[in-house]
């Protein structure tokens, strides 16, 4: 097998776990039990009422968890740092991926995510978990980008050693 395609089999297992690991985080959270009693009452009408706690208002949760502070703030920080993995697996796993088709796929996979949480009854549905989800991808692509950069400029100067 060439060097490439074992880099790339190794990096689709890294993010599987990955992957794994974030839904854990964001659907299971509660635990088992959370997950049990919600899943034996879910009918359609709570999923209406659940609907209407739906925050559609962009930056509103970010602006109220800026003035309530601690570790309202720290939210913040999670839902961003939560997806800077994936904008670096997704720079990394495809060398042709742009900046656009990256963020395009971390907002739909945050906007899944959100969706679930809303229609299973495990979550809220949070426009503004999305934007800071897309930010943490951002983040993670121009991460991944600039240590790019800083390895292929590490290799010049070996060569011309």
């Amino acid at each position: 097998m060439k060097k490439n395609k074992i880099i790339k089999i190794i990096l689709l297992i890294l993010f599987i776990i990955y992957f794994i690991v974030l839904t854990k985080l964001i659907l299971f959270k509660y635990g088992y039990n959370f997950l049990k009693a919600a899943m034996m009452e879910w009918n359609i009408s709570l999923v209406r009422q659940h609907t209407q706690s739906a925050n559609i208002i962009p930056f509103s949760t970010i602006v109220w968890s800026i003035r309530m502070g601690g570790w309202k703030i720290t939210l913040l920080f999670y839902n961003i740092i939560a997806f800077v993995p994936f904008g670096i697996f997704c720079k990394l796993y495809s060398y042709k991926s742009t900046l656009l088709k990256s963020l395009i796929i971390g907002v739909l996979v945050s906007l899944l995510f959100e969706v679930i949480q809303l229609v299973t009854l495990l979550g809220e549905f949070d426009i503004d978990d999305i934007i800071l989800n897309t930010l943490g991808v951002f983040i993670g692509y121009l991460v991944s980008v600039a240590t790019g950069n800083i390895y292929k400029r590490l290799r010049k100067d070996e060569v011309e050693k």
